[in-house]
């Protein structure tokens, strides 16, 4: 998973019955993308799109996916969302918010931090002020590189404008996410 988003219209509730739908764009270079409608009751309330790349296991070099056979023919056609996701930039100078070591219950089996923690690692650090306005209608992260279990990670931020934020995660000077 190489970046990933989504907006929301309204906040999920406990007793919304979720409804998924994905489907992939097909792939001819290295990044695949898969979109996403979430619906609760029937009703749209959101949207997700996600870039993938595949890389070789011994190499870890890319991947061209036109490579893999079993993806012709397999793509989602008309219901293909159009977003591309952009490379994010880093708008200025960050002020460290945190510096935290990664902990066995924030990793996955394969010893790296899952990267649905750091969703939870950038809230929270949002001022309560934000949480007050709502809950996070939207999100995008780039993924980098694995961060291991046992490393400190470093998250640093920036307020764009009000309501709206960027992080960065390092573990020393590489960074993980943004």
């Amino acid at each position: 998973l190489a970046r990933s988003w989504y907006r929301l219209s309204r906040p999920l509730t406990y007793e919304d019955k979720l409804t998924i739908r994905t489907w992939h764009r097909g792939g001819k270079g290295a990044i695949m993308y898969r979109d996403y409608d979430i619906l609760a009751n029937g009703q749209p309330v959101g949207e997700s799109v996600s870039a993938w790349v595949l890389a070789d296991l011994n190499t870890h070099k890319l991947v061209r996916l036109s490579a893999i056979p079993e993806l012709e023919g397999t793509g989602g056609g008309e219901l293909c969302k159009t977003m591309l996701l952009a490379k994010l930039r880093q708008p200025g100078d960050l002020a460290e918010a945190e510096r935290r070591p990664m902990r066995y219950s924030d990793c996955d089996l394969n010893g790296h931090v899952n990267n649905t923690r750091y969703a939870d690692l950038i809230c929270d650090h949002l001022p309560l002020e934000r949480l007050e306005a709502g809950p996070v209608r939207e999100l995008t992260i780039s993924y980098h590189r694995e961060a291991p279990l046992g490393c400190t990670l470093g998250l640093y931020a920036w307020e764009e404008e009000p309501g709206r934020y960027y992080f960065l995660g390092k573990n020393g000077e590489q960074s993980c996410f943004e």
